[in-house]
């Protein structure tokens, strides 16, 4: 399972699960858009735009760098994650233009000043590509297989151990999958199967619910020729991230092929 360098150490799952909400609290708005920053030091925000049939783009920019992301115009709260740390972002939402799919049109951009006292948070909690509710079967899953053990070490080998051994990869799914797809957990548990995005969005939630920080990364796998598309996962361990990878257990494979280009 898990490298043996790593070592016990103290339980960081000491708080309950923390799920989003937008209080109303802090919002920005203008006619189409509203964004809820009230918990903003959590590490993320809410938006949601309210009756457009048009495709929807959320954006974040921090450091000149973009994060994009779907969003719904049915009025529901969609929530986005600051994972890039404390500073400054700019936060943009477009709709798509009449005259052709690929063109966007800006509807609206402000700027927010992002302080979280403690930066790990955001990879606590769900978001829209880590997503869970106490409802969902992860969070019964995640519990169940870590019933009475109070040791994050062993938690972490159990919740890797059951992706990484128990999901059976999708080749079918593989080959035939468009974007744009977010892997829905529920039906990963039930099917038993996906690919690298459903096993390591599982594997994230699951140990989140632990209040274990974990990340879901995307980049990609250099050992391919041509270089593939990939998503695998990090956990904070003992002051830093350790890369793990449920798909392919990492052990086939040097942490040198694996280009990192987003975290979630």
């Amino acid at each position: 399972m898990l490298s043996c360098i790593l070592c016990s150490f103290p339980s960081l799952a000491d708080s309950p699960i923390i799920y989003p909400a937008a209080s109303g609290k802090q919002q920005l708005t203008n006619d189409a858009v509203t964004v809820d920053i009230s918990n903003q030091s959590q590490g993320y925000i809410m938006i949601r735009h309210e009756g457009s049939l048009s495709r929807l783009k959320a954006t974040t920019v921090y450091n000149g760098k973009m994060y994009q992301y779907d969003l719904p115009g049915n009025g529901e709260y969609e929530t986005y994650p600051l994972t890039q740390g404390n500073g400054e972002y700019a936060i943009g939402v477009y709709e798509q233009a009449e005259w052709g799919v690929d063109n966007y049109y800006r509807v609206f951009h402000d700027m927010i000043d992002v302080f979280m006292p403690d930066p790990l948070s955001v990879f606590r909690i769900p978001n829209q590509y880590v997503w869970f509710t106490d409802e969902s079967a992860l969070v019964r899953k995640s519990n169940e297989l870590c019933a009475g053990v109070t040791d994050d070490y062993e938690k972490i080998n159990i919740l890797y151990g059951y992706v990484s051994e128990r999901m059976l990869y999708d080749y079918i799914k593989a080959a035939t999958i468009s974007p744009p797809y977010l892997p829905d957990t529920d039906e990963t548990l039930r099917t038993g199967r996906g690919i690298c995005f459903d096993f390591a969005v599982l594997l994230a939630g699951m140990l989140r619910v632990q209040g274990i920080p974990a990340q879901l990364v995307i980049g990609k796998l250099l050992s391919n020729n041509p270089p593939m598309d990939h998503a695998w996962n990090k956990v904070f361990l003992d002051g830093n991230w350790l890369m793990m990878d449920p798909t392919y257990k990492v052990g086939g494979f040097r942490q040198a092929d694996y280009i990192e280009e987003r975290v979630y």
